[in-house]
């Protein structure tokens, strides 16, 4: 046992500075939430904001997919405050990704962090006005860690099959769309997806890491395919003041070869529309104009430079002009609501 997990065993598993003797299991078989029971089954992937797994209904047998957060195993990872910070964002992913239902955004079930961690949403609040040392402060004073003991923190959201009625993951778009596509490919699967957004966007969220491996193809019970977003978890409420396009500690947020340039870090709503530009890009050309690139200066400086030449790859004159001015490298001259997006789209 690491040093930092000795002191961090005091500080947050602990009452009174006493050891506990031990610290939380692994994951739980079964979890619950909103009088339903959820058992956990095959694992399905891993990234920053936890583990998923594939999990049932025990009342109705639905499939679903399970997010756990194990906070034992971030002791090794993170400080305090960055502990805290971890288990905000997480709740900031299950409060913005329920705002709006809709059809191409996977629907969320139920939590348990607030009955976890009751004090969070407090946290959460200083977590977006306060600088790091206020934070600091507030989790010594207000934070209460006992209640972490034996706890996994987790969210229970809509498995996206690959196909109605099947255990497998659906793919990303980059998996189904292995050759160039056509304009009207883009309205019949897309244009439902920038409508998702636009609803999002009415009720200030704004998903700010949209890329193919965020976009899943699942074919629905009559057969025909939709697109479903998903990966919440750096989405932001647009009315809160705060950084965007990096973290306190300088890291990037997003997936840098989706970001937008510079001068977009002001507005993560238009930050949305030029991710989604350059998919379509992707999509109409089957290229990847960034790839390669080594680093993120490399990747913007790129961005802002564009040659025209580019779009001369999409064959469609009126698509040409309309993913040109979603992947304007100044946000004035591109499009200035997912709505007007979308009225572009349909005159295509």
């Amino acid at each position: 046992m690491s040093i930092l997990r000795t002191t961090l065993d005091r500080r947050l598993w602990a009452p009174n500075g006493r050891s506990s003797g031990s610290l939380p299991p692994r994951l739980p078989e079964v979890v619950a939430t909103g009088g339903d029971r959820f058992r956990r089954l095959d694992p399905i992937g891993a990234g920053g904001m936890g583990e998923v797994y594939l999990g049932r209904c025990e009342r109705t047998g639905e499939t679903v997919g399970l997010k756990y957060i194990n906070t034992s195993e971030y002791l090794d990872k993170l400080n305090v405050e960055g502990l805290i910070s971890f288990l905000v964002r997480f709740l900031e992913e299950y409060d913005l990704s329920r705002r709006v239902p809709h059809p191409n955004i996977p629907r969320v079930i139920g939590t348990n962090i607030r009955d976890a961690i009751p004090k969070i949403d407090g946290l959460k609040n200083v977590f977006r006005k306060s600088a790091t040392q206020h934070l600091r402060q507030t989790t010594r004073d207000s934070f209460v860690p006992r209640s972490l003991v034996g706890k996994d923190i987790f969210i229970v959201s809509e498995f996206v099959a690959k196909e109605f009625g099947s255990t497998e993951p659906a793919p990303p778009i980059s998996e189904c769309f292995q050759s160039s596509v056509s304009p009207a490919v883009i309205k019949m699967f897309f244009v439902p997806v920038l409508d998702a957004l636009a609803k999002l966007h009415d009720e200030n969220v704004a998903h700010r890491d949209l890329k193919p491996d965020n976009l899943l193809v699942s074919v629905q019970q009559d057969g025909s395919p939709v697109v479903k977003i998903i990966d919440f978890g750096i989405a932001k409420d647009t009315n809160i003041n705060r950084q965007t396009q990096v973290t306190r500690s300088g890291s990037i947020l997003g997936t840098p070869e989706y970001l937008p340039p510079i001068p977009y870090t002001a507005d993560d709503k238009l930050r949305d529309i030029y991710a989604m530009g350059q998919i379509f890009y992707e999509l109409l050309t089957n290229t990847r104009p960034f790839e390669g690139m080594e680093t993120v200066a490399q990747i913007l400086h790129a961005k802002s430079n564009l040659s025209p030449f580019a779009f001369s790859r999409i064959a469609d004159r009126k698509a040409r002009s309309v993913v040109r001015k979603m992947l304007s490298p100044r946000p004035e001259n591109n499009f200035q609501t997912m709505s007007e997006v979308i009225d572009a789209w349909r005159q295509v």
